[in-house]
C-alpha cells in the first residue's frame, strides 16, 4: 500500500463526519431555510453558520492534499474531481443551458459556466486549480506563499464588501452595485487562500502545538467576532445574492477544524471508514440541488423543502454507494 492510499485508509472519521453535516448545511443554505419565517433568522443561518460549509470542504482538501504533493500523484488527486465535474455538469445542462439560451449573450453565459461551474458545481474547478497553484508552490517559501494567499483573500473579500462601501459612500438613495458571485468566489480569490490554510495547518503541525487554553480562548473569540460581521452584512442590507467572504470566516473555520482534529485523537478508536462517510457528502453535495427543485413543486416552505431536500440526497447518495453501476457518480 502506497503513503497515498495508507493515509486515504486512516482518515480522520471525524472529517468525514464533520463533511457529512458540511454538506447538509450547503442544502439549507440553497434552501434559504427560515427565510419565509423569519429573514433575520435566515440571514444568521444561511448567511452566517451555514457559510462555513465550502471553505471548510476547502481547508480540509488543502489538509490532504499534501500527500499527493509528497507522493508525485497531483495528476491522479486532480482527475477525480475533474472527472466529476465533467459527469454533473452534463447532469445539470438541461438546467443551466436553457437558462443561457434565453440570455443575449449565449456565448458568454456558456462558457462562464463551464469555466465557473453551474451553480454549486463551481466548487470542482475551484478546488482543481485551488491545487494547482499550491502544486506550483510547493518548493517556494511558505511563508511568502502565505502572504500571497492572505493578500488574495483581502481582495477576495474586500470585493465582497464593495456594494456596502458603494452604499455608504454614495449620496443617491438606492444607488449600488451588485457584482456577480463568481468575481471574487473563485479559484484565486476563495479556493487557494483556503485550500492554503489547510495545507499550511499540514505541514506545519499545527494541531499538535497548539496550547488548549489559547486555543479555546482564540477559537471562542473568532466565533463572536464571525457573528457581529454577520451581524454587520445583515444591518447593511446589501446580501441579496448572498454575502460569502468575511473577514473572520477563516479563523472560524481553523477553529472548527483544528477542534474536529483534535476530537478525532479522543475518539481514534471509534472507526466509521466502512459507512464511506466522505462519498455520502459528496452525493448530498451534488445531488441536492435536483431535490430542492423538486420540492418547490409541492411546498413553499423553506423548512420543509429543506428538509426534503437533504433526506433525499442522503438516501440517494446511500443508494449510489451501494450500487456498483453508479457508484462512480459520488467521485
Amino acid at each position: 500500500m502506497s503513503s497515498l492510499q495508507q493515509t486515504q485508509a486512516n482518515r480522520n472519521s471525524n472529517i468525514d463526519m464533520l463533511k457529512v453535516i458540511l454538506s447538509v448545511f450547503v442544502v439549507f443554505l440553497h434552501g434559504q431555510l427560515f427565510l419565509d419565517v423569519s429573514p433575520s433568522v435566515s440571514h444568521f443561518f444561511v448567511n452566517g453558520l451555514f457559510r462555513i460549509a465550502v471553505p471548510l470542504f476547502m481547508l480540509i482538501n488543502g489538509y490532504y492534499l499534501l500527500d499527493a504533493l509528497e507522493t508525485r500523484k497531483f495528476t491522479s488527486w486532480a482527475y477525480r474531481p475533474l472527472q466529476a465535474y465533467a459527469i454533473w455538469s452534463l447532469i445539470y445542462i438541461p438546467i443551466w443551458l436553457p437558462d443561457c439560451i434565453n440570455k443575449s449573450s449565449l456565448y458568454f453565459c456558456i462558457g462562464r459556466t463551464v469555466f465557473f461551474g453551474y451553480f454549486h458545481l463551481w466548487y470542482l474547478p475551484g478546488l482543481i486549480l485551488g491545487g494547482a497553484i499550491i502544486f506550483h508552490l510547493r518548493h517556494r517559501n511558505k511563508f511568502l506563499s502565505a502572504l500571497l494567499a492572505l493578500g488574495l483573500f483581502i481582495m477576495g473579500t474586500t470585493i465582497e464588501y464593495l456594494p456596502i462601501i458603494q452604499s455608504n459612500l454614495s449620496t443617491k438613495a438606492g444607488d449600488s452595485i451588485i457584482l456577480p458571485n463568481w468575481i471574487n468566489r473563485n479559484f484565486l480569490l476563495f479556493s487557494f487562500p483556503y485550500m492554503f490554510l489547510g495545507y499550511f495547518i499540514r505541514i506545519f503541525s499545527l494541531e499538535t502545538r497548539i496550547n488548549i487554553s489559547t486555543f479555546s480562548a482564540v477559537g471562542l473569540l473568532s466565533v463572536l467576532l464571525f457573528f457581529l460581521e454577520v451581524a454587520f452584512s445583515y444591518t447593511s442590507s446589501m446580501t441579496a445574492n448572498g454575502f460569502d467572504m468575511y473577514f473572520t470566516l477563516p479563523l472560524v473555520c481553523s477553529f472548527a477544524f483544528l477542534l474536529t482534529l483534535r476530537a478525532g485523537k479522543i475518539a481514534s478508536d471509534v472507526d466509521l471508514s466502512s459507512f464511506h462517510l466522505s462519498k455520502i457528502a459528496n452525493g448530498i453535495y451534488f445531488i441536492h440541488p435536483l431535490f430542492l427543485i423538486l420540492a418547490a413543486t409541492f411546498t413553499k416552505s423553506t423548512f420543509s423543502s429543506s428538509i426534503f431536500a437533504a433526506t433525499a440526497a442522503f438516501l440517494c447518495s446511500a443508494f449510489l454507494l451501494r450500487s456498483k453501476r453508479l457508484s462512480f457518480l459520488l467521485a
